[in-house]
């Protein structure tokens, strides 16, 4: 069979949505006749631009007839309002934009246009049950032709991992510090303000906690909110603002933290907790949409506004090490439901 796979925008940056394409196309039988459709972006100011143009252009110029065609990213699906294609099925993380208040115009108009395209498709992926959820709830797509195949995390890289001195050396840390460690952006939906309030807090009781943050802000006045924050609670010596972090090295700031924490209240999925939980690094998150899905018993979940409470559980696993490993422990025997091989698995039924 033919199979194209489109990838979307070209990047070289490893990361959630990027990270499920590549482990897919990895995946997949070399029997399978694949070929990759993406575009390079033109208009970096005017992305909008690029999604009408660009990326339907880089569809006409190398799609193929009779092929089965996968979009890996509802954010790309739009390209089902101007083509017809013989088979086609979207990979879907979640619907933030349609759900979530903020955001531009601009990039609801955006959203809209590529959602009336996925409900077009013959069928949907969602990586979570909660997910598939919300599709059918806000976009009324039948429930029968959506199928949930959950994300999963390379074991082989993703683990304990004792030797950290180098690490350690790259990112100026600390040995005589405790470390908090949160992957992921600045929007709302983050709540990193309740993880700055615990942080505070805690550091009553260990004035050697700081935290790592890595990530892009997503929006830049998002870091200026965030910065005026920090200054407010004078942490700015207790912050360690990482930005975009080499996938290779990812594994290695997860062993360095002493815990985990992901406060998301809207998450399609929630790789970061996966993968601390699979390095056993304890792990707490919100207690709201796909996380309590993700984490299951091997970790804490809590109310993502909760500050007093998450500071609590901070101090607790910090200076509680069999507690401390206890959390540890689970956290890998939960994370080992989540692999590849299944997820690339339940997309061969579909593709098939």
């Amino acid at each position: 069979m033919k199979l194209d796979l489109y990838f979307g925008r070209h990047t070289k940056e490893i990361f959630g949505m990027n990270r499920c394409k590549l482990e897919l196309l990895k995946g997949l039988p070399k029997e399978i006749n694949k070929k990759i459709i993406s575009y390079k972006p033109k208009n970096r100011i005017l992305n909008f631009f690029d999604f009408l143009t660009y990326a339907p252009l880089s569809v006409i110029i190398r799609r193929r007839k009779n092929s089965t065609s996968y979009i890996l990213s509802q954010a790309d699906a739009h390209i089902l309002n101007f083509f017809k294609f013989k088979k086609t099925i979207v990979l879907c993380y979640d619907i933030i934009p349609l759900v979530l208040p903020y955001g531009t115009k601009f990039q609801k108009l955006k959203a809209k246009f590529a959602y009336r395209g996925m409900c077009k498709a013959d069928h949907i992926i969602a990586i979570s049950q909660f997910t598939k959820d919300e599709i059918v709830k806000h976009l009324k797509y039948p429930k029968g032709k959506i199928t949930v195949a959950h994300i999963g995390v390379d074991h082989n890289i993703y683990k304990p991992i004792k030797d950290l001195k180098e690490i350690k050396k790259k990112y100026n840390l600390s040995n005589k510090n405790k470390y908090l460690i949160y992957v992921g952006n600045e929007e709302p939906r983050m709540n990193i303000l309740t993880l700055l309030k615990a942080l505070k807090l805690a550091q009553r009781e260990i004035p050697n906690l700081k935290l790592i943050k890595v990530g892009k802000s997503n929006f830049p006045e998002m870091r200026k909110k965030l910065n005026r924050y920090i200054k407010k609670l004078n942490l700015q010596k207790n912050i360690i603002f990482t930005n975009y972090v080499p996938e290779q090295d990812m594994p290695y700031l997860y062993n360095i933290a002493d815990i985990s924490i992901y406060l998301c209240s809207y998450a399609g999925f929630g790789l970061p907790p996966l993968e601390s939980m699979t390095c056993g690094t304890p792990t707490i998150t919100s207690n709201k949409s796909s996380l309590p899905e993700v984490i299951g018993k091997g970790g804490i979940t809590i109310d993502e506004k909760d500050h007093k409470k998450l500071s609590k559980e901070i101090i607790k696993i910090i200076k509680d090490k069999k507690y401390s490993q206890e959390i540890s422990k689970k956290g890998i025997k939960q994370s080992k439901k989540f692999t590849w091989e299944n997820f690339v698995n339940k997309n061969l039924k579909i593709i098939s």
